[in-house]
């Protein structure tokens, strides 16, 4: 079981299940929506019209803007969401959260959707897989040439996440987002 199942630059080569039991776990700044705006991608507006009505979606940012967060989660029609106090990459707590929420919904498998592997798709899937004790699928969004990107994360972040990954990969670590049954 690989950390990242799906490594993709955008939302129109993800297949949506037909099926209301699969939660939804998604990311925004870089995933669903442009930078700091309520404006969803193109391929991530088609996506999402794919999810069943009756499907469960939640929705995590690490952007603390409250208010961006409320208008972001009705955009998508969000069953529940959760933003932090202060910004961050960690996101666990986050989406420990939201999977409390989605104890009230029948739902028997989760797909983790972000554009960070470890500090979102990694530490989403382990922690909804941990509080749910379900199944998850972690879907990479890489979108290039968006802006989104800084220097930093080019030359310093993204070479760490790349070395990070093998190793997690290689000693083992994907065993961590595994539920235990």
């Amino acid at each position: 079981m690989s950390l990242v199942n799906i490594n993709v630059s955008d939302l129109s080569a993800v297949e949506v299940p037909a099926t209301e039991l699969v939660g939804y776990f998604v990311d925004g700044d870089g995933t669903l929506f442009l930078p700091n705006s309520t404006e969803l991608y193109p391929d991530a507006e088609l996506f999402l019209s794919a999810i069943p009505d009756t499907a469960f979606l939640a929705f995590v940012s690490g952007n603390s803007d409250q208010e961006l967060g409320a208008r972001r989660a009705t955009a998508i029609g969000a069953n529940t969401w959760a933003v932090p106090k202060t910004d961050t990459w960690q996101k666990s707590t986050l989406y420990r959260e939201v999977a409390q929420a989605a104890r009230e919904h029948d739902i028997q498998s989760g797909i983790v959707i972000e554009d960070r592997w470890l500090m979102g798709v990694a530490s989403g899937r382990w922690a909804v897989a941990k509080e749910l004790n379900i199944d998850t699928m972690g879907v990479l969004v890489r979108r290039r040439g968006n802006g989104h990107e800084t220097w930093v994360d080019r030359a310093i972040l993204r070479p760490i996440e790349t070395v990070g990954f093998a190793a997690a990969v290689a000693i083992g670590l994907d065993s961590l987002v595994r539920p235990r049954k």
